[in-house]
């Protein structure tokens, strides 16, 4: 494979990693409804949930740099893609306020090191006159994922009742566990 080839998936790879990471940030926000009702919060303990996120970004971010500085790219967006696949899907498994915040604070941990991992992955691969045109691209990925997954987001919301399949659980509800001498309903 030639470089130019490798630059072009590096330029790729990491437009549509920032694409999904807005995905990820605008579902919640469009399942509040169901979310709430679920797990009984109020607008103010939905907004900790939120805030819980971006405080485990926040804190996380320059630590998960200093990794991709130091263990390269590759590793570092491997590593955050899978704790943040495996947050994304215990998100749809809390069953009250705690477990959500702790699971938000570790989702938006895990996620803090794509966009360090994306400028270190792009600082390595890409030539010097080329790499504001590849950060130029990944942003884009970042805020074309929010501008689209809004009203895709909402349309699944609304037609299935539910939230996003990125936080929601079984019937498509968030998840909580069967309590005894309950059965499960499934909608029709």
């Amino acid at each position: 494979m030639s470089m130019i080839a490798r630059q072009h998936i590096v330029v790729l790879g990491t437009f549509l990693l920032a694409m999904l990471l807005y995905v990820d940030r605008v579902c919640i926000s469009t399942a509040k409804g169901p979310i709430t009702a679920d797990l009984k919060l109020s607008d103010t303990e939905f907004g900790w949930a939120l805030s819980a996120f971006a405080l485990g970004y926040a804190l996380c971010q320059t630590p998960t740099g200093m990794l991709a500085d130091r263990f390269g790219p590759r590793l570092v967006l491997a590593i955050v893609v899978i704790v943040w696949s495996i947050f994304t899907g215990l998100s749809g498994a809390v069953t009250g306020l705690t477990a959500l915040l702790i699971v938000r604070f570790l989702f938006g941990a895990g996620e803090a090191g794509a966009f360090p991992g994306m400028a270190r992955a792009i600082y390595s691969w890409i030539p010097m006159r080329e790499r504001g045109l590849a950060q130029g691209v990944n942003f884009s990925g970042g805020r074309l994922g929010a501008a689209f997954a809004l009203p895709l987001v909402a349309m699944m919301v609304v037609h299935s009742g539910s939230g996003c399949p990125l936080v929601s659980g079984r019937n498509g509800r968030t998840a909580r566990p069967i309590r005894k001498n309950e059965h499960m309903v499934t909608p029709a």
